[in-house]
């Protein structure tokens, strides 16, 4: 009987381990797929840009050797989609500020992955992935944000506003969402206590 306890003992531990729901931050430049199984011939939910976060929910995934190097998979959630990543392109290191303050993530669409990051130090990024494209191409706009009178001011490093403005209007008058107003053609704002946002006719809701 002594034993026995000893042995569920030993797997709990060894679950509770495995199972650690620890933050990661994607290491690679191009960024990391996500994939629906723990395999590289699995579909692509999406690609996670470099330095997402994401929630590891189990570490000891299948053993694999990619491009020479060697890992396991994690079984991780990023936004509310659950699926797979290759674990050496993450790290548990994540610097001071990196974590998000919140973040947005499409939802239910075949259009485009949308992820906007707004980060602890008050830098962000939206990342837009074209899910429409045999290429996905994707396009990353950063920033800063500030909260001001319970809205969130996001300002974008603007090298083509009419890029950033077809994020948040149609053909330059409409808005693909009410309550997202401009401030100028690099800054735009919202509601802080909005659950949900549209960009590029995508809706993304708060994780």
């Amino acid at each position: 009987m002594k034993k026995l306890f000893v042995l569920i003992t030993f797997l709990a531990i060894t679950f509770l381990v495995s199972c650690s729901n620890d933050s990661a931050m994607v290491t690679s430049e191009n960024g990391l797929h996500f994939r629906e199984k723990p395999d590289v011939k699995s579909s692509i939910i999406c690609t996670i840009p470099e330095k997402g976060i994401v929630e590891v929910l189990y570490e000891e995934g299948p053993v694999e050797t990619i491009k020479g190097t060697e890992g396991r998979w994690r079984h991780v959630k990023f936004g509310e989609e659950k699926g797979w990543v290759f674990g050496p392109y993450l790290s548990k290191e994540i610097p001071g500020g990196m974590k998000a303050e919140v973040s947005y993530f499409s939802i239910a669409n075949s259009t485009a992955f949308i992820y906007l990051h707004l980060k602890e130090n008050n830098d962000f990024y939206l990342y837009m992935e074209n899910l429409l494209s045999k290429k996905r191409e994707k396009v990353l706009f950063p920033g800063t944000w500030i909260m001001k009178k319970g809205a969130y001011y996001l300002k974008f490093r603007c090298s083509d506003p009419e890029n950033i403005s077809a994020l948040f209007f149609q053909d330059g008058e409409q808005g693909w969402d009410p309550n997202i107003t401009m401030e100028n053609r690099c800054t735009y704002a919202f509601d802080a206590d909005l659950d949900r946002i549209t960009i590029w006719g995508v809706v993304c809701q708060v994780e």
